[in-house]
């Protein structure tokens, strides 16, 4: 199955300035991402980019940039959904070029593993007649499940995070609900999800839970940043880097 992945990077980040280009481990923040995308089964990685630098930066360490991004997409109120489809479209009308699944592997992840994006594929693959889209995501304990959460209703009443009145809390995290967060490690779907859903979560997805939560990282702040450089010691310390 021909599967695309696609990695956003902008040059303009805010919070962390020229971010896809600051050194991680030795490394640009963006080549983590196309080094362990391109060690998986992905049929090919391209890189959407508008920035020159960047570019030139993800073909050095072997992904494809095939055309720079226009401006009006890499504002900092710019959709993902837009990027994605620019990026189909554009190998679609140049190239012919049409994939069965496309996957978004956000460079802000660097810690994801090959086999991350492995076990994603192989879930599309399997759910492929039933489910349009894969979502990576990590189980969500204690007090990240929304049976323990806590929130306001429309009432200013503090409620549980499933809405449940607060007498309602379960006393024991064995007794949780199974519950998800989104991780950002990759999202897979088919293209035409783009169209016809809402956003790529899709309108019918599949689950795919990373249980080694150690690898689960978004950086976004410069405190996200300062943690990645500690928790990348320690997984490269004990070889946990592919």
């Amino acid at each position: 199955m021909e599967i695309l992945g696609i990695i956003p990077a902008r040059g303009g980040s805010k919070s962390i300035p020229r971010k896809n280009l600051k050194l991680l481990g030795g490394k640009p923040l963006i080549a983590w991402s196309i080094e362990s995308a391109l060690k998986s089964k992905l049929s090919r990685v391209v890189v959407t980019t508008d920035d020159e630098e960047i570019a030139a930066v993800a073909k050095k360490f072997g992904a494809d940039v095939p055309f720079l991004r226009p401006a009006e997409l890499a504002g900092d109120s710019t959709g993902m959904e837009p990027v994605l489809k620019h990026t189909v479209e554009w190998l679609q009308q140049n190239e012919g070029y049409t994939p069965a699944g496309v996957a978004l592997l956000q460079s802000t992840c660097p810690l994801r593993q090959s086999h991350h994006i492995n076990g994603v594929i192989d879930l599309f693959e399997k759910v492929n007649e039933k489910n349009d889209c894969v979502i990576s995501v990590s189980p969500a304990i204690a007090n990240r499940n929304p049976e323990w959460m806590l929130k306001y209703d429309k009432n200013g009443q503090v409620v549980l995070g499933d809405n449940q009145p607060l007498s309602k809390i379960k006393n024991q995290r064995q007794e949780l609900s199974p519950c998800y967060y989104r991780n950002d490690l990759a999202y897979l779907f088919k293209p035409r999800v783009l169209w016809e859903a809402p956003n790529i979560h899709g309108n019918n997805p599949a689950l795919f839970t990373v249980e080694d939560l150690e690898f689960d990282l978004d950086i976004n702040t410069p405190a996200d940043w300062e943690f990645a450089e500690v928790i990348f010691d320690w997984l490269r310390k004990n070889g946990r880097l592919g």
